[in-house]
C-alpha cells in the first residue's frame, strides 16, 4: 500500500510579529503512538536542526491542554503518514476554537471604498478590500491586485461603513504601524485592531490528490489614540483602565460603576470612551 504523508504547518503571527528574531521557532507536533524511531518524524526533525535559521522542540499532541502550550512557537508543524488522522478532528483545534475566532483572511469582499488620502485628494472608484493577513489595503488597478504602498499617505478608508487609518501603535514596548477600524471618534479614539493570529495549513503529499485546507484565525485588540498620536493598547482590566485615564477630570470609575461597564463588551468600551470624550 502506498505510503501518504500527510503535512500541516501551523503559522503564528502574533502582535509580538514572529519572525522579528534570529531564529524562526518551531514546534514539531507529533503524537505519542508514533515511535520516536519513526522514520519521518526523526527526518523532519533532523532537518530542523540542521537549519540555522530554526530553533525546532518536538511537541506532543497529547501535552497540548492550554493555549499556552503552542502560540509561543512561530511555526507549529504537525507531521505524519496516517492519512485516517487529522488534526481537524483533534482536541488541539477544539481547543484553539475555543479561544480564538476562524476568519477569512480578507475583512471584506471587493466592494466601491472612499479613500481620502493626507494631501487632501479623495478616491470613490476604486474596488478595495482590506487584506487582514498581509495588513494591506488592496485595490484593482487595470484588472490586477495591488496594495497602497505608502500607507501613511492614507487619512482614511471608508468600507460598507466602517472607517480606517494607518497609525503608529504601542504594544509591548514597541512602536509598530497598522491598520485599525475607529470606533469612536474624537479627542481620545477608540481603535479596533485585526490580525490574524495563526495561519494553518493542511496539505496531503499524495500526488494523486488535491487536498489543501487553510483556517485563519482572527486577534482583535483595542487601543486609544489621544489627539492622532501613537496608539496605546487598552488594557483589558478595569482596574488598569482607571489608572491609565487617572489624570482625567472625568470620574471613569463611578462611570464604570453606574453603568455597569464590561471592559470585554466593544459596545460599552464605545460608551467609556464617549463618556471621556464629552464637555
Amino acid at each position: 500500500m502506498k505510503q501518504i504523508t500527510v503535512l500541516i504547518i501551523v503559522t503564528f503571527l502574533t502582535f509580538r510579529f514572529c519572525y522579528s528574531q534570529n531564529q524562526i521557532s518551531i514546534g514539531l507536533l507529533t503524537t505519542k503512538t508514533f515511535q520516536d524511531d519513526q522514520k519521518e518524524v526523526v527526518a523532519a526533525f533532523d532537518f530542523l536542526e540542521g537549519q540555522d535559521q530554526y530553533n525546532p522542540t518536538k511537541i506532543y499532541i497529547e501535552d497540548v491542554s492550554t493555549i499556552d502550550s503552542i502560540e509561543n512557537f512561530d511555526i507549529i508543524w504537525f507531521h505524519h503518514n496516517d492519512p485516517s488522522y487529522s488534526i481537524q478532528n483533534s482536541e488541539t483545534l477544539d481547543l484553539l476554537n475555543q479561544y480564538l475566532q476562524e476568519c477569512s483572511m480578507y475583512f471584506n469582499d471587493w466592494t466601491k471604498a472612499s479613500v481620502t488620502l493626507t494631501d487632501g485628494k479623495y478616491l470613490s472608484d476604486r474596488l478595495v478590500r482590506y487584506n487582514i493577513y498581509n495588513q494591506q489595503m488592496e485595490f484593482v488597478h487595470e484588472g490586477d491586485t495591488a496594495a497602497f504602498g505608502d500607507p501613511e499617505e492614507i487619512s482614511t478608508v471608508v468600507l460598507n461603513g466602517h472607517e480606517f487609518i494607518y497609525r503608529d501603535f504601542e504594544y509591548e514596548d514597541e512602536v509598530k504601524k497598522g491598520y485599525f477600524e475607529v470606533l469612536v471618534n474624537g479627542d481620545c479614539q477608540l481603535l479596533l485592531h485585526r490580525c490574524i493570529a495563526f495561519r494553518l495549513i493542511e496539505d496531503c503529499s499524495d500526488p494523486n490528490t488535491n487536498f489543501v485546507k487553510e483556517h485563519y484565525y482572527l486577534s482583535q485588540k483595542y487601543f486609544i489614540s489621544e489627539n492622532c498620536k501613537t496608539a496605546i493598547f487598552l488594557p483589558n482590566k478595569k482596574k488598569e483602565i482607571i489608572v491609565m485615564f487617572e489624570n482625567s477630570d472625568k470620574d471613569i470609575k463611578s462611570f464604570i460603576k453606574e453603568n455597569k461597564i464590561k471592559i470585554c463588551k466593544e459596545e460599552d468600551l464605545k460608551d467609556l470612551i464617549s463618556y471621556y470624550n464629552s464637555d
